[in-house]
């Protein structure tokens, strides 16, 4: 049995000079927190406003398989109508609609408010 988890701490002036492209490193473990295997992974900022939302482009190699995964961030479990006029833009710039990307607001998951 394995896990994974990923960190990914960055200020938003490394977005200003990089055009929101960043190296990320994906660490896998077992149940007791052993490192398993680590790999790094290319993580791009396609378009965000810096503080409601982000659409993210996430890719790498892991296990010797290839990935990739696109992803809409919000700070809130909604978005609002302008925020999902610009959402919906950018992932057309990339032949995608939001309609057909899965929702995870109703997988019970837990946030610290605090830190959105």
């Amino acid at each position: 049995e394995a896990y994974s988890y990923y960190l990914s701490f960055s200020k938003k002036s490394s977005f200003d000079t990089t055009y929101g492209k960043y190296t990320a490193k994906h660490i896998q473990v077992d149940k007791v927190g052993k490192e398993l295997e680590e790999h790094s992974i290319t993580v791009t900022y396609l378009d965000t406003d810096y503080d409601s939302y982000s659409v993210v482009y996430v890719c790498g190699e892991i296990m010797e398989n290839l990935f990739s995964l696109y992803a809409v961030q919000s700070r809130s479990q909604t978005l609002n109508q302008d925020v999902e006029t610009k959402v919906k833009s950018a992932l057309n710039g990339i032949n995608l609609k939001l309609d057909k990307l899965s929702s995870i607001k109703d997988f019970g998951c837990k946030y610290d408010d605090s830190t959105l």
